[in-house]
């Protein structure tokens, strides 16, 4: 399979498997919302981050050692594993639905990191450097319409049919996915290395912190993702306890931002715009905050699907810009570990986030927006000084 046909493929794959990831948005926060309310949300989503601070540099060594082939296999292996223990958790109750879902967050996060890690290799090695962040917004059309149709598709099939059958079905997906993506990973970035797992990860920390455009599209990548994450804790809540609204409202707002995301980088989708928004990174992440912000004052579902659908647009094109800034800046054999740490550094994030609902249990979500908003503009300012001080010390250095 020549180079043009696994690009193809690729953009299939991430279709397909990015449908997955809209169902898996919907469908644990409104099973678990249903067993124990957003506290249990919470719950459920911080033992993933806490997953994660365990699983990503593991998953980078492994990522940056072995096949992509076998480490693809093995991440959609274990995203089967996860929902099919999520089907178990939706027939019981009690401690023993809560365990499950704590499982299934566990192991699904270990699967996305793995496969994420390993299809960062791939595309750097399909699409050379100065086209990385143009062909990624390009690629996120395809994720986005997978993710709109998976929000709004599991909404409806929770309602229909009961969240285990909806998790067998997005099971189904991940099934359908798998020979594409071991199509594309053939032949490709095959490696192995007789490092131990703690000197393979202080490289990756001694390699950012020579290289502050890769730290800075790091924290980027991590900073873009905790904003799904708030998103993704406080929406189940929101529709519930401020919306009067069910999961056919949950999911099409979620449907809506995703929609949105997808208009947003089709207009992004040039090379030139790419560009630009990739350097107004920390304008778009204090908008997102500011939207936050407005989201928690409405009451209106109308308004609160535009101010959402809005933000969905600024997700897209930051986590575009940020996935396709960090492929065109780190080198190809280190991607795996680097991209582990941004995984880190969203999960610390999530952790504190997932936290919100149980320190702050009689807080309304409407309320819990807003501080959030607050905190991601304060943290996006500080992020732009940073640069801006970077900036500054690196002309220093050039003309001396």
């Amino acid at each position: 399979m020549n180079l043009r046909w696994k690009a193809i493929a690729f953009a299939g794959f991430s279709f397909l498997s990015f449908t997955v990831v809209g169902m898996g948005i919907v469908l644990p926060a409104w099973a678990a919302f249903h067993l124990g309310g957003s506290q249990l949300i919470g719950i459920l989503f911080f033992a993933g981050s806490a997953a994660g601070i365990v699983a990503a540099p593991i998953a980078g060594h492994v990522v940056d050692s072995f096949s992509r082939t076998s480490v693809s296999a093995f991440g959609q292996l274990l995203r089967i594993l996860g929902l099919l223990l999520l089907a178990i958790a939706t027939k019981t109750t009690g401690l023993v639905a809560t365990t499950f879902l704590i499982a299934s967050s566990i192991v699904s996060v270990f699967g996305f990191i793995l496969l994420s890690g390993a299809l960062g290799g791939v595309l750097q090695a399909l699409v050379p450097p100065k086209e990385r962040v143009a062909f990624v917004f390009r690629l996120s059309i395809a994720k986005q319409s997978g993710i709109a149709i998976g929000t709004g598709a599991c909404g409806l099939l929770i309602q229909a049919y009961g969240a285990a059958w909806s998790a067998l079905g997005a099971i189904l997906l991940i099934l359908l996915s798998t020979p594409l993506v071991l199509a594309v990973c053939v032949d490709i970035l095959r490696q192995r290395t007789t490092e131990t797992l703690l000197k393979s990860s202080l490289e990756a920390l001694h390699y950012l912190a020579r290289n502050h455009q890769a730290l800075s599209a790091s924290c980027g990548v991590g900073l873009a993702f905790a904003l799904v994450q708030i998103a993704n804790l406080l929406l189940p809540g929101f529709v519930y306890h401020t919306l009067d609204g069910d999961s056919d409202l949950y999911g099409l707002m979620e449907m809506v931002a995703t929609g949105g995301g997808i208009a947003a980088i089709a207009v992004s989708s040039t090379r030139k715009i790419a560009e630009k928004l990739k350097r107004n990174f920390v304008a778009l992440l204090i908008s997102a905050g500011l939207l936050f912000m407005a989201l928690s004052v409405t009451t209106s579902s109308m308004s609160a699907i535009i101010i959402y659908g809005l933000a969905g647009m600024v997700w897209s094109v930051l986590r575009s810009g940020a996935d396709g800034h960090l492929l065109e800046v780190v080198d190809v054999k280190i991607i795996g570990r680097v991209q582990a740490f941004t995984t880190l550094l969203t999960a610390v994030i999530g952790m504190l986030t997932f936290l919100m609902p149980i320190l702050f249990d009689q807080t309304k979500e409407a309320t819990l927006f807003a501080i959030s908003g607050t905190m991601v503009v304060l943290t996006a300012s500080g992020l732009g000084l940073w640069n801006v001080r970077a900036a500054k010390s690196n002309e220093n250095i050039a003309k001396s």
